[in-house]
């Protein structure tokens, strides 16, 4: 669950059984309902949207490790087939 009150923001993570209870009490409160419930985040502020986006945020962290293992791979190529990179002198050193 995530919400923002003022300039405030929180993000709850809650079991099934915590989100029922919610729910239970949420149809209680009058106030309460009229908050509508949506599957993605809203925020007034379009940087918070995304800074503050947990979802956004793990997608944002595999694809950077996706990239970091890439460019590793790429490197290792570079090192070992082609002859260059940081350690290019060690290409000389592996018997042919």
């Amino acid at each position: 669950m995530d919400f923002q009150s003022g300039n405030h923001i929180f993000t709850e993570t809650l079991s099934d059984q915590d989100a029922q209870k919610f729910q239970e009490i949420k149809e209680q409160i009058p106030d309460l309902r009229k908050i509508p419930i949506k599957e993605k985040v809203v925020r007034r502020n379009y940087f918070d949207s995304f800074v503050n986006n947990l979802s956004f945020g793990v997608k944002i962290g595999y694809a950077g490790n996706l990239l970091w293992i890439l460019w590793f791979f790429f490197l290792l190529f570079g090192i070992f087939f082609l002859g260059w990179g940081p350690l290019k002198g060690l290409y000389d050193l592996i018997p042919r």
